[in-house]
C-alpha cells in the first residue's frame, strides 16, 4: 500500500504528533510505502498564497495549464501511484489533497485538529463531503463538525493522538517548600501561558514556593517575558523556549504537575487535546487543565488530574493545598493519570487503527 502524506510545512518541535505518527507508520506496517509532500518547504510547491488565489478546487477546470509550481507535485503523484492521499489539517492540505484527488481520481482524507476546523474552516463541507474519510481528534471536534457543517454518517470517526508509554508512572509528591510545575506549550493566546504565569505569582504569594518551568515559543514569548517581569517572578518562571521533545521530556520529569489554563481565544479558536497532557500523565503526572474542547475526554475531574476556570487561582491554590495534605490523592492521581494515557491515548494502538481506516478507504 501507497500513501502520499500533504503536509503544510514540516512538522516543527510542538507537532511532534505528525512526527510520531509517520515514524510509527514506517516502523511498524512495513507494507506501507509512504512519500510525504510539505507545501511551504518545497522549492518547487506553490504558496499558501497562490494557491488560496489560484486552488479554489471547486472552479477549478481541467483544461487550465498547470503552473510550475506545481509540477513537483504532479510529478510524485506519476510516479509514485498512491492508493491514498492522506492530509494533516483541514485547510490547506486538504485542499491540495481534495484538488489531486479530482485530478488523479485517487481517494483522499485528512485529519482535523484545532484551527484548520474552529477558524480557517473555509469550504470545509465540501471536503469532508468528498472526502474517503475524516478523522477527529476528539468526540469534541466530531460533535463540532455535526453541528456546524452537517451531520455526514460513516465516514467522520474519532481517533485520539497517543504518545509512547513508559513502562511505569512516576511518583513524584507534592511539597508546599518545593513546587515544581510544568507547562509546554506554543505561545499563543488560546494556549493561556499567560495564566499560568499569574498563577505562579499568586501561589508564591500565598507561601507556596512554585516554580514554573516554561517550555514553548511563538509570537506571544517576549510578552510572557514581560509579564513574569512585572509579576515579580525571575527566577520563578524559567523560561527554556522550543526544545526536542527529548529535551522537554527530561524537565517535564522533573516536576510534580502539568499546567495548562487554555483558553477559547478572540478568533474562536481553542486546543482539540493537548498531546502535552498525553506526555506528562503518560509519566503519571497529574493535569490541571481548564474544560473547554476535548480536554475532558482526557482529564477526569478529581480522578486524574483537575479541571478549573483559566483565572481561577485560589480554586489552583486549594486544589494543590489538597494534594499537599493527602499524599494518597496524589498517589490515586499518579497512577489514574497513566491508566488514562494507557487505554485510550497509546500511540501504538491508535495508529493501528489510523492504518485500518486508510486500508479500508483505499480499496
Amino acid at each position: 500500500m501507497k500513501i502520499l502524506y500533504i503536509l503544510d510545512h514540516k512538522p516543527t518541535l510542538s507537532e511532534t504528533f505528525i512526527t510520531n505518527e509517520i515514524n510509527s507508520i514506517q516502523q511498524n506496517f512495513h507494507e506501507i510505502n509512504l512519500n510525504v509532500f510539505t507545501i511551504r518547504e518545497n522549492p518547487l510547491s506553490f504558496t499558501l498564497a497562490s494557491f488560496k488565489n489560484m486552488l479554489d478546487f471547486s472552479t477549478y477546470r481541467e483544461s487550465l495549464t498547470l503552473p510550475l509550481k506545481l509540477l513537483k507535485l504532479v510529478s510524485i503523484i506519476e510516479e509514485f501511484k498512491p492508493d491514498i492521499i492522506h492530509c494533516h489539517y483541514a485547510s490547506a492540505p486538504a485542499s491540495v489533497g481534495l484538488w489531486l484527488s479530482k485530478r488523479y481520481n485517487i481517494p483522499y482524507g485528512f485529519t482535523c485538529h484545532a484551527r484548520d476546523l474552529f477558524v480557517d474552516a473555509k469550504n470545509l463541507r465540501k471536503k469532508i463531503e468528498k472526502a474517503e474519510y475524516v478523522i477527529c481528534i476528539s468526540e469534541y471536534n466530531r460533535n463540532y463538525i455535526y453541528e456546524n457543517f452537517g451531520r455526514i454518517d460513516n465516514k467522520i470517526y474519532v481517533n485520539y493522538l497517543g504518545v509512547e508509554i513508559p513502562k511505569l508512572p512516576r511518583i513524584n509528591l507534592l511539597h508546599k517548600d518545593n513546587i515544581q510545575i510544568c507547562t509546554i506549550a506554543r505561545s499563543v493566546k488560546k494556549k493561556g501561558v499567560d495564566n499560568a504565569i499569574q498563577m505562579t505569582a499568586y501561589l508564591n504569594e500565598m507561601g507556596y514556593n512554585t516554580t514554573l518551568h516554561y517550555i514553548g515559543n511563538g509570537p506571544e514569548y517576549n510578552n510572557l517575558v514581560k509579564l513574569s517581569t512585572r509579576c515579580g517572578m525571575k527566577g520563578k518562571v524559567i523560561f527554556y523556549g522550543a526544545l526536542s521533545n527529548n529535551e522537554a521530556m527530561n524537565i517535564l520529569e522533573q516536576c510534580s504537575l502539568f499546567v495548562l489554563l487554555a483558553l477559547i481565544d478572540s478568533q474562536g479558536d481553542r486546543d482539540g487535546i493537548p498531546v502535552s497532557f498525553m506526555e506528562a500523565m503518560a509519566r503519571g503526572i497529574p493535569v490541571i487543565a481548564t474544560a473547554i474542547s476535548g480536554i475532558p475526554e482526557i482529564v477526569r475531574n478529581a480522578e486524574n488530574g483537575f479541571l478549573v476556570e483559566p483565572d481561577n487561582f485560589q480554586n489552583i491554590e486549594n486544589i494543590i493545598s489538597q494534594i499537599i495534605q493527602d499524599k494518597k490523592l496524589y498517589e490515586t492521581l499518579s497512577i489514574n493519570s497513566y491508566n488514562t494515557i494507557k487505554e485510550k491515548f497509546d500511540l501504538k494502538t491508535n495508529i493501528k487503527r489510523l492504518v485500518e481506516i486508510l486500508k479500508e478507504s483505499s480499496l
